[in-house]
């Protein structure tokens, strides 16, 4: 059975420091946004509130569903045999700029240079919620990823990355897909010089497109 609290207790804090891997999910009336996350991306200001120190990405629905008045949950659990968890957190959000009075004092709680760092968010807690976690698998955590922390890095050294930050500000949209699906279809045949059968599998395979639809688009367009 769950219990509901409205605020962390002490082993709540130490467990949030123990996973390696936790979810953002959040809403505000468009899609349900769910994301997983790593590296170490969350740090405990109090009992009441979250510090999450936010890398560039493709997307920014947290973001949106913040600036929209949403609702936001974490969740951490424990992949371990002798501890079965599950901790839900549900908070409202605020989002703090690179550019704000205070935001090299967080980024030296992560310890990381701040022209790394898209933003970061508070996280203000208003309920608490633990319950067993035991259909939770049992799984051993092995490495951490560099691939993300690379990538901030050469962008960052590129000067690139403040322009992918302004590029990505709204999150990709998900109405009109099959039309989008056309727009990428088109512009990955023009980009191939042979259009042949393999060509055609690998862009159904990215689009989703049946071979016989994309044989249309390429009639329509004269690309061969």
């Amino acid at each position: 059975m769950g219990i509901q609290y409205s605020q962390l207790t002490k082993d709540d804090m130490i467990f949030i420091k123990k996973q390696h891997l936790f979810y953002i999910a959040s809403s505000s009336g468009q899609e349900v946004n769910l994301s997983p996350k790593g590296y170490h991306s969350i740090h405990i200001l109090d009992e009441n509130r979250l510090l999450y120190l936010d890398f560039p990405g493709s997307g920014n629905r947290t973001v949106r569903d913040i600036e929209n008045g949403g609702e936001i949950t974490l969740v951490f659990n424990s992949f371990l045999d002798s501890e079965a968890k599950i901790l839900r957190i549900f908070v409202k959000g605020e989002v703090v700029s690179t550019e704000d009075e205070n935001a090299l004092k967080y980024a030296s709680k992560f310890g990381i240079n701040i022209n790394y760092i898209r933003q970061f968010l508070i996280f203000n807690i208003y309920a608490v919620e633990t319950s067993c976690g035991e259909a939770i698998p049992v799984m051993s955590f092995i490495r951490v990823r560099s691939g993300l922390s690379d990538w901030v890095k050469d962008m960052s050294k590129s000067g690139k990355i403040k322009e992918y930050i302004e590029d990505h500000k709204i999150p990709p949209s998900l109405e009109n897909l099959e039309r989008k699906e056309i727009l990428i279809a088109t512009k990955l045949l023009k980009a191939e010089r042979i259009i042949n059968n393999e060509v055609i599998e690998k862009i159904a395979e990215i689009t989703g497109l049946s071979e016989d639809e994309i044989q249309e688009i390429i009639k329509k367009k004269d690309l061969k």
